[in-house]
């Protein structure tokens, strides 16, 4: 199987493309800029800009790409009073828009090979979370377009996942839980200790958990859509 993951210079990203390859995908990986540690991207640039869409587009039908991997993204946790304009706007592009339009471009090519698209969530996409409510818009609305889609689509069209990680380590989280801290007036200390307190595994998850996730998603040929909450039973779904 040959797959694109997107976002694949992040924590989350980088490890289902590593995952993907483990289980013996041959994986292209897209990013908006290069990996900080020196990986190769196969293709860069903003995912809302229609010429890098093209650019998926053809990339997908030229190696005959059958699964493709959303799992770009930013934080943005802030209280809505005090959020600017700029910042949802960031968000939502970032984090919605940008899902829309990469499937709007590879679903064609996928549909020809019987193939899937998964797209990371996120559990914000499922309960909502003080400060912190554009992001939360961001994933309901990626939940929201899914079930939309369910509506109306075929058996033709390609399987959709969606995965829904709850508070996992990376880089990303420790961004949003200082912004949940500087806009509770807390330390980041005390989000974090409360956060995994709420978690019945009793840890925060790990990008490995979400890769495995991805890699057994990857396999299932249920038409259904699907959405696969990894929280550590913090939120059922």
């Amino acid at each position: 199987m040959t797959t694109l993951v997107t976002g694949a210079a992040g924590g989350i990203g980088s490890a289902m493309a590593e995952a993907l390859e483990a289980a013996g995908h041959r994986v292209l990986r897209h990013d908006l800029r290069p990996s900080r540690n020196g990986g190769a991207m196969d293709l860069l640039g903003d995912l809302n800009d229609a010429a890098v869409c093209a650019d998926v587009q053809a990339l997908v039908d030229a190696e005959r790409i059958d699964l493709v991997v959303a799992a770009h993204g930013i934080a943005g946790a802030e209280a809505l009073a005090t959020i600017a304009p700029s910042t949802t706007e960031r968000i939502m592009g970032a984090n919605t828009l940008s899902v829309f339009r990469l499937y709007d471009a590879v679903a064609p090519g996928l549909a020809r090979r019987d193939g899937t698209f998964i797209a990371v969530a996120s559990q914000a996409g499922l309960v909502g979370e003080a400060n912190n409510g554009v992001y939360c818009a961001s994933k309901f609305a990626l939940i929201g377009w899914l079930r939309g889609i369910d509506r109306t689509r075929t058996a033709a069209d390609p399987r959709i996942r969606m995965i829904c990680p709850g508070a996992t380590d990376t880089p990303l989280l420790q961004q949003a839980f200082q912004g949940m801290a500087d806009s509770a007036g807390v330390t980041y200390e005390e989000i974090l200790d409360g956060r995994q307190r709420q978690i019945p595994a009793g840890r925060l998850g790990r990008t490995t958990d979400l890769a495995a996730a991805t890699v057994w998603l990857a396999t299932l040929r249920a038409p259904r859509s699907l959405v696969a909450a990894v929280t550590g039973g913090e939120v059922l779904y």
